[in-house]
């Protein structure tokens, strides 16, 4: 479980506004949703990056505050988090390379949310239609042979008719809507990925195989998405390399939801 054991006095590196930042005694990672582009809804921790806005309109990172090792107070603010509205302005605005790789990619995730929406009502159709023709098929092999009698018996006694056993995964078909990013989407797909190839001096971003591959797969560049993605050790082919691989060998170029 996630667990806060106090607050840390920071300073913004812009203008000095003192803020606090939470010190974690241990972390969750779990999320009711995990995806491919990096984004999990209800995540128990943050995935922004870190990215924050001070009371100046400068944007920064928390990694980037100044520390001044002392305790803070309960009247000391949080620093603003960024909203998806104001990310375009983040990215304009970012005078380091690290924060507008954090921008760009918090851009990124939150321009795909609305096929998220689509893909959730596209799936949890599929998924209804399947467990109908399922349980339609179990039936028909398997017909209610009670008389009335027997079925009014099993009424009084509240004793459920038989019912079929539970979908096996492989039944169901996966399918998902069409992904067609927009201009915008595309345009700031390249520039992340751009960034993220660029050779970083002091090293303050790693290279993340997974993401540079699903950047690709996005932007329909299949083959060099697949090489990209082999470069990850074995050690560290996780469930998300897992499904980042099911969509390249399926042609699927749009995030796509998976369980952890």
């Amino acid at each position: 479980m996630t667990r806060i054991v106090g607050h840390t006095l920071i300073a913004s590196p812009c203008c000095r506004t003192l803020y606090k930042r939470v010190r974690y005694g241990s972390v969750n990672f779990s999320a009711f949703e995990f995806w491919t582009d990096g984004w999990r809804d209800g995540a128990l921790m943050p995935t922004d990056g870190g990215l924050r806005r001070c009371q100046c309109g400068s944007f920064f990172l928390m990694r980037e505050a100044i520390d001044m090792d002392l305790p803070a107070n309960e009247e000391t603010p949080y620093p603003a988090h960024v909203q998806g509205s104001d990310l375009p302005t983040a990215i304009n605005n970012a005078n380091t390379r690290a924060l507008e790789i954090v921008a760009r990619r918090n851009y990124w995730r939150a321009l795909n949310h609305p096929y998220r929406e689509k893909y959730r009502a596209h799936r949890d159709l599929e998924m209804a239609q399947a467990k109908a023709q399922w349980a339609a098929a179990w039936q028909e092999k398997n017909p209610d042979q009670r008389g009335t009698w027997q079925k009014w018996k099993d009424a009084i006694r509240r004793k459920a008719p038989l019912k079929p056993p539970q979908m096996p995964p492989d039944f169901a078909p996966f399918t998902v809507p069409d992904y067609a990013p927009s201009d915008i989407q595309v345009s700031n797909m390249q520039r992340l990925l751009d960034l993220l190839l660029t050779p970083d001096e002091d090293a303050s971003t790693l290279l993340d195989n997974e993401e540079i591959a699903e950047l690709y797969k996005a932007l329909g560049q299949t083959e060099l998405a697949m090489e990209m993605l082999l470069k990850t050790s074995e050690e560290d082919r996780d469930k998300n390399f897992r499904a980042i691989e099911m969509c390249l060998k399926e042609g699927l170029t749009g995030p796509v939801r998976y369980k952890y």
